[in-house]
């Protein structure tokens, strides 16, 4: 999928979440694209990557972790990784391994759903509070983004690379109100 064609089709879905969530619409295109590869990647219309849990029918799908060797443990103890697929990969200048696995993921029936849910959890889950405080106290995009981000994806360029995809595509252009 283009580029533009997917902003023209997550706009909607961010529009209305942010009714509800007060959150920029801009910042949730760009998560979206990054954690589906432009819409391309975005099985049972999970567009954040959101794990399975509660109620949500789920599916086990491959994923890439960067996770310590004691992290990996306790994802294997827990049950929310459910396979390791091959050794891992050492990242150059860390402790930590690039990891296959298999994890189950959340699946919603539309791309509105899940937005709605993306933005329901960084609006009510503690460990996402610095984060929205973030946004609806000082309207700073870049410290939301690392807020949430700490606790969203374990690669540590994961909030350089949302805000690197907010700013090349205008995003913030979703967030202005029109005069």
């Amino acid at each position: 999928m283009h580029k533009q064609d997917f902003i023209a089709m997550a706009s909607p879905a961010a529009h209305v979440s942010s009714l509800a969530s007060e959150l920029p619409k801009g910042v949730t295109v760009a998560q979206a694209a990054v954690e589906s590869e432009w819409g391309e990647k975005a099985p049972g219309h999970n567009y954040f990557g959101i794990t399975g849990h509660g109620d949500l029918p789920d599916i086990p799908l491959e994923t890439h972790e960067c996770l310590t060797d004691a992290q990996l443990t306790a994802e294997l103890q827990s049950g929310r990784v459910l396979k390791v697929i091959g050794t891992g990969t050492l990242i150059p200048g860390s402790v930590k391994k690039r990891y296959l696995v298999v994890r189950n993921f959340g699946a919603w029936s539309t791309m509105a759903a899940n937005f709605a849910a993306r933005d329901h959890m960084i609006s009510t889950y503690p460990k996402y509070a610095p984060a929205y405080l973030a946004w609806i106290n000082d309207h700073d995009i870049d410290a939301y983004v690392r807020a949430f981000a700490k606790f969203w994806a374990s690669d540590s360029n994961y909030a350089d690379t949302i805000l690197s995809i907010y700013h090349e595509n205008n995003l913030a252009d979703l967030d202005k109100v029109p005069a």
